[in-house]
């Protein structure tokens, strides 16, 4: 059942380092995943209006509560538990890549012609 569910989970996906916590893209949204003694289960889901344009899903926190992409306007960061997002509209590039700086909620993004670092910072 559980090769069933990782089976249908589609690209970009984000395992945290400990392998605990998954979140993946849905038809309608990010999903973050828990692994519990049956295997992975819902934790919290986010509706997203266009999963198309969501691209690089990286974690922002060891448990996958914060996770952040490059979109089609710039990049855009999630609070999984609370449903919230954080958008910062950024040149677009074809060749944008994001890096996250372990247990910073730092994110490095590098459009090919400059890299800028940006702090993902929950109220």
């Amino acid at each position: 059942a559980q090769f069933d569910v990782l089976q249908s989970m589609s690209e970009p996906m984000a395992i945290s380092k400990d392998g605990l916590y998954m979140v993946s893209c849905e038809e309608d949204g990010i999903a973050r995943w828990k692994l519990t003694k049956n295997g992975y289960s819902l934790a919290s889901k986010v509706n997203v209006e266009d999963m198309w344009e969501i691209n690089s899903l990286k974690p922002l926190s060891a448990d996958c509560r914060y996770v952040a992409a490059v979109v089609r306007d710039g990049i855009a960061a999630w609070d999984l538990f609370e449903k919230k997002v954080a958008a910062l509209p950024l040149p677009f590039a074809f060749t944008t890549t994001i890096t996250a700086i372990p247990g910073s909620r730092l994110l490095a993004v590098d459009n090919g012609q400059s890299a800028q670092i940006f702090k993902f910072v929950v109220d």
